[in-house]
């Protein structure tokens, strides 16, 4: 499966060159109702589940892409409104986890189901971490859950670009001033098992195209 991750330019270039990605825990993440997709009007399920909710951010962090890369949103959001780069990979189909978007919260008895078993079964954990509320619908999340080990002197979790997370492209935002040659030179010598593309707004819809290649870009 082919998704995308959205990043900053400095970023970007720091994972690229270093072959990793940061692991984003829970606690950190910009949706104050992750894993809180259940609902919690009973005081006596509110306090068993932020037992189980801090457990569970504890354990995990996730890897969070797009399912597209076109979206202009998505730039302005998470690509420092457009200056910054979007990372294509390729990932293994069973390591995906497709975002599902609802409206409302699950039942209170599913909470209840999870507290009396007191159990982290993955398909619990899967089930909570890919519920989010249906407004964020157009980010079209795809995430890794990765389980959080060792992490960096700076307290953030990385995980390898490699064989099951393998880097394919990279694109240029519409306002980044970044260069094919830094990228390049980043990528060291599997810049040619990569695709680099400049992009630009499109003309006739609210979206971003790639630019045709030409010499003076290489």
């Amino acid at each position: 499966m082919r998704v995308y991750h959205f990043v900053s330019t400095d970023h970007a270039l720091s994972n690229i060159a270093l072959q990793r990605i940061k692991i984003a825990t829970f606690d950190d993440m910009n949706d104050p109702f992750e894993l809180r997709g259940v609902n919690l009007k009973s005081a006596e399920n509110r306090k068993g589940w932020d037992g189980f909710r801090n457990e569970i951010a504890r354990r995990y962090g996730v890897i969070c892409f797009s399912k597209v890369w076109s979206d202009p949103v998505l730039w302005s959001h998470y690509a420092d409104r457009h200056r910054g780069l979007c990372l294509g990979f390729d990932v293994d189909d069973d390591l995906a986890v497709e975002v599902q978007y609802r409206a409302t919260r699950f039942p209170q008895r599913r909470l209840a189901d999870a507290v009396v078993s007191d159990a982290l079964g993955e398909a619990l954990v899967i089930d909570v971490i890919r519920t989010k509320y249906d407004r964020w619908a157009y980010e079209q999340e795809i995430r890794i859950l990765c389980r959080l080990e060792e992490s960096e002197p700076s307290g953030l979790f990385f995980a390898p670009i490699g064989e099951h997370l393998k880097l394919t492209e990279v694109i240029i935002g519409a306002a980044s001033e970044c260069a094919r040659s830094t990228i390049r030179g980043a990528l060291g010598n599997t810049y040619r098992d990569v695709e680099i593309s400049n992009t630009r707004l499109a003309f006739n819809g609210y979206y971003i195209v790639k630019q045709r290649d030409r010499k003076q870009w290489r």
